[in-house]
């Protein structure tokens, strides 16, 4: 098993509501929190989340929040 690091943002969309923008994989815990502080920024929010995965196998752990900054919906 390998630890895999995604940084997402949120913009607002039509009538308020949020519109995810693509998540972006990162090698690293540093990485993951350093470019989720950037898109703090710029975005109405921003979730950073570590996954434990054997991609081989289609295996994935429990995803665990490392940042989650401004408005970000509930389900994510």
């Amino acid at each position: 098993m390998q630890t895999i690091y995604f940084v997402q943002g949120f913009k607002a969309g039509k009538r308020g509501q949020l519109a995810p923008m693509p998540a972006v994989a990162l090698q690293t815990e540093s990485q993951a929190r350093g470019k989720a502080e950037r898109l703090v920024e710029t975005c109405e929010g921003v979730l950073a989340w570590s996954q434990a995965a054997d991609i081989e196998a289609g295996e994935y752990g429990e995803p665990v929040v490392l940042v989650r900054a401004g408005r970000v919906p509930e389900e994510a």
